[in-house]
């Protein structure tokens, strides 16, 4: 890091936002163009943060777009609150990603001069003297960039803040694709004091001294992304680095997991489905809220509520109308969860849904890679779910999918009780 710097440089770090993705929740009328918006929505909440905080430059590593525009104002939209930076005087650096590389970008976007999109045949530093700071970069030229873009990038720039821009999964991350993989020991002897990468859709701070972070994605769009999600703030002073995660999404992904074995009737399931919806709620604080509720158990609960779906549906709806008037709350799904000791028919079927509701959450490229995979335990399936096409349009992936998977299929094969191995 470039020393005497005595004021303090603040570097906004955010990625894959996936501008042009819609969500996954159905809603009707309003409610779902609201559901829609909500990535772009979440961008412009952190260009309004980048303008509050007068930060002194934007880094996107990737994936800023989810894809060639189906729709040209996508591209126009966030031309847009790029110029809302420029006229700030704020810069940005983008690298594209797997989602946005050349090849996936039929279009080319309107970027006012503040923007730099780095380009994708080999690494290129950008100096900006005027902040004290070197930004380091190189796009994906396709989706699939299998080999190491780190070990080409340049040395630092003496005097200068030195950041380097990359989306990769590192040295593996589970869930998703290995792109551009290199070693956290390889960034750390490049001698930049803050990586910024892409690629993965949680916050995580991987190495500190120099920082090495992921900020995860502006906004979770579907089940599979729970919790809060943001940008990163990076403050250089001297030479010191802090950093900061803020939430700047607009709509909460909750999964709320409601005992129901011990419970009487359908009054007490809406009753405590009211309470942990209303915990979720708080913890969004005046976001909008999707929730999957997962009804775990056995007993007579569960059994009313497995004779009469819709009842259920429709009763949870009304036991949470109230709530709506505080915030947007969306029941994504209702997912009922019988005990192991279950008819293995009845078990095989829950396993089936598993499988298909995983399909319909994730990432078309990740599907072949998923059913060799699970190629064994498929043969456990219906073999109908093993040609059947799906709509699969997101990238998630989660680490726990394989476990649950794999507990319910075996006790699908495992006699039902009391009876002999065939």
């Amino acid at each position: 890091m470039g020393g005497g710097l005595a004021d303090t440089v603040t570097i906004m770090h955010l990625a894959d936002v996936h501008l042009g993705a819609g969500q996954s929740v159905a809603a009707e009328d309003a409610d779902a163009e609201r559901l829609r918006s909500a990535v772009e929505r979440a961008f412009a909440r952190a260009i309004d943060d980048a303008l509050t905080e007068a930060v002194q430059l934007v880094v996107i590593p990737g994936d800023l777009f989810d894809g060639a525009w189906a729709d040209y104002r996508v591209a126009l939209r966030a031309a847009e609150q790029m110029a809302r930076l420029h006229e700030a005087g704020i810069p940005c650096a983008i690298v594209r990603g797997n989602h946005d590389a050349e090849s996936q970008i039929s279009g080319r976007t309107p970027w006012p001069d503040n923007v730099k999109v780095f380009d994708h045949r080999k690494p290129e530093t950008w100096e900006l003297e005027n902040i004290g700071v070197a930004v380091h970069g190189q796009s994906f030229a396709r989706r699939d960039v299998t080999e190491n873009l780190a070990i080409g990038y340049p040395e630092p720039v003496p005097g200068l803040i030195n950041i380097g821009l990359l989306h990769t999964a590192l040295d593996g991350r589970e869930g998703h694709s290995n792109y551009a993989p290199c070693r956290v020991d390889e960034l750390v002897a490049r001698g930049y004091d803050y990586w910024a990468l892409g690629h993965v859709h949680s916050f995580e701070c991987v190495h500190e001294a120099p920082w090495i972070v992921y900020p995860g994605n502006l906004q979770g769009r579907h089940a599979r992304e729970l919790g809060p999600k943001g940008y990163v703030l990076a403050r250089f002073c001297g030479g010191d680095c802090t950093i900061e995660h803020r939430c700047s999404d607009v709509l909460r992904w909750a999964e709320c997991v409601v005992e129901i074995g011990r419970l009487p009737d359908l009054d007490a399931v809406f009753d405590a489905a009211i309470d942990a919806v209303a915990a979720e709620m708080e913890q969004a604080d005046g976001r909008d809220l999707a929730v999957r509720l997962r009804l775990r158990g056995s007993g007579p609960a569960a059994a009313e509520a497995h004779r009469d779906l819709d009842a259920l549906r429709e009763g949870l709806e009304i036991a949470l109308a109230p709530l709506r008037t505080q915030s947007g709350v969306w029941l994504e799904k209702i997912k009922l969860e019988r005990s192991s000791v279950e008819e293995p028919a009845v078990r095989m079927e829950e396993a089936a849904q598993v499988l298909e509701d995983f399909m319909q959450d994730s990432a078309p490229e990740l599907l072949p890679e998923l059913l060799q995979e699970l190629e064994p335990m498929l043969r456990k399936l219906p073999a109908r779910l093993a040609r059947q096409a799906f709509d699969l349009d997101s990238e998630a992936w989660q680490a726990d999918f394989y476990q649950e998977l794999e507990t319910l299929l075996s006790e699908a094969a495992r006699p039902a009780r009391g009876e002999g191995a065939a």
